[in-house]
């Protein structure tokens, strides 16, 4: 007959073993739902509308998320799109400290938009408004050197 301290002993010894097979199994378990999330989110990646789009549905009223997602939608070539965007992120920069530059650039990018769809007038008044407001805004002037304007009297 086995004394009930050894029998005891093996109990205990079964119980870690079961404890350890767990620990393993949820280990394991873990393991591979994060690398399903990071597989999924690598496919994100690839497109760049796709990881901006994902950025904005995380965090809607982050400005440069949202200026982001218009340059990608501007690349593919849907100014409206964009243009939505850019003046989305104009509105989620308002009123916030330290905006001034994220304001500037969506209006900067607004004006491109606007020259794409044929509103040439719009643009211009645009970045005008950028200028004045800082003159030698570098995206500003990039569009000024960069559009093709066809009446002399509208360059800004």
């Amino acid at each position: 007959m086995v004394p009930h301290g050894e029998l005891r002993d093996d109990v205990q010894f079964a119980d870690v073993a079961v404890r350890s097979r767990v620990r393993r199994g949820v280990g394991i378990a873990v393991l591979l739902v994060l690398a399903i999330l990071t597989a999924r989110r690598v496919l994100e990646w690839r497109a760049e509308a796709q990881l901006w789009a994902s950025a904005v549905a995380i965090t809607p009223n982050n400005p440069r998320a949202l200026i982001n997602l218009g340059v990608a939608w501007e690349r593919i070539g849907v100014p409206p799109m964009a243009h939505t965007l850019y003046q989305r992120a104009w509105q989620a920069a308002e009123g916030r400290p330290r905006q001034e530059d994220i304001q500037l650039l969506a209006e900067t990018n607004m004006a491109t938009t606007l020259a794409a769809m044929n509103r040439r007038e719009d643009a211009v008044r645009m970045v005008a408004g950028v200028l004045a407001r800082r003159p030698m805004y570098r995206p500003a002037v990039a569009l000024v050197q960069r559009l093709p304007w066809e009446d002399p009297e509208c360059h800004p």
